[in-house]
């Protein structure tokens, strides 16, 4: 199978899953929309090439092909996961809506746009993390295993890594698009930000703090400019645990209110940072 071959059906692919995705636009609020979206890219490129690959079955494909496979498993099992949580996180958008919050914020449109020019550094500092740890952890896995497995198997290890690795890669650069997107746009309007127990919803968007292996372990207000509050998640994992930070923007009338929402979720379980500056 040519590369040529392999890179058409990877473009080919991956453009009708995105074309789809936009027609049918499910949990449009949904962080989880991205999780769903990346694991669709990963399947619909990988799929074809395995089945290409089968089809003109030589022994110097089959270590291809494990790579492939490692690939399409991770994807299928982060879409099976999006799928069923994202039902859960509708709910909770349901109860924030009906009024059940912490708190309920008002933040203009130039608080915003200050929030969002920060965010897309931070991101884009993740995003090349992230690509870079993504290959380098599947070569070392395809190394590794390679001693003590036969060769298509040791192949199949490290596209499990890279698939995990290139699907945290996706969604980080998703979001990266979606926070360039809204901070370029000329008509962004101001928007309210709704504290729950479980999440918040901000700008129509919901950003999950707790849910399946996940709880909300550490929060802190950041007074920096622009100020901003600083939720820390934590997850299982094999060894230990991991974590994953979220920024909300705190606007200038709720400064006071900001340090009496830290000890509401410091209520809930939540262990209190000092306040950053």
């Amino acid at each position: 199978m040519g590369i040529s071959t392999m890179l058409l059906w990877l473009i080919v692919s991956s453009l009708a899953v995105w074309g789809l995705w936009l027609l049918l636009q499910p949990y449009r609020r949904n962080p989880l929309r991205g999780w769903i979206l990346a694991a669709q890219i990963l399947i619909a490129a990988t799929a074809p090439m395995i089945l290409l690959a089968a089809i003109q079955l030589k022994s110097e494909n089959l270590g291809f092909i494990g790579l492939m496979g490692g690939v399409l498993l991770a994807a299928f099992i982060i879409l099976l996961y999006a799928n069923g949580q994202g039902e859960v996180y509708e709910q909770e958008i349901g109860q924030l809506e009906s009024g059940q919050t912490l708190a309920r914020w008002e933040c203009t449109a130039a608080e915003y746009r200050a929030f969002l020019k920060s965010e897309l550094a931070r991101l884009k500092s993740e995003l090349q993390v992230f690509m870079g740890c993504s290959f380098g952890l599947a070569g070392l896995a395809m190394i590794f295993f390679a001693f003590i497995l036969p060769l298509p198997a040791a192949w199949a290890m490290g596209g499990i890594f890279l698939g995990g690795g290139l699907f945290i890669s996706l969604i980080t650069f998703l979001e990266f698009l979606n926070v360039k997107t809204r901070y370029q746009a000329g008509d962004l309007a101001a928007g309210e930000i709704l504290f729950g127990p479980s999440g918040v919803l901000m700008f129509g968007r919901f950003i999950p703090l707790k849910g399946f292996n996940l709880w909300l372990d550490k929060v802190a207000y950041v007074a920096q400019e622009p100020p901003r509050l600083r939720f820390v998640s934590a997850y299982r994992r094999r060894r230990g645990k991991g974590t994953r930070e979220v920024f909300i923007p705190v606007p200038a009338k709720y400064r006071a209110e900001a340090e009496a929402l830290v000890a509401k979720y410091t209520g809930t379980g939540a262990h209190p940072l000092a306040a950053e500056h």
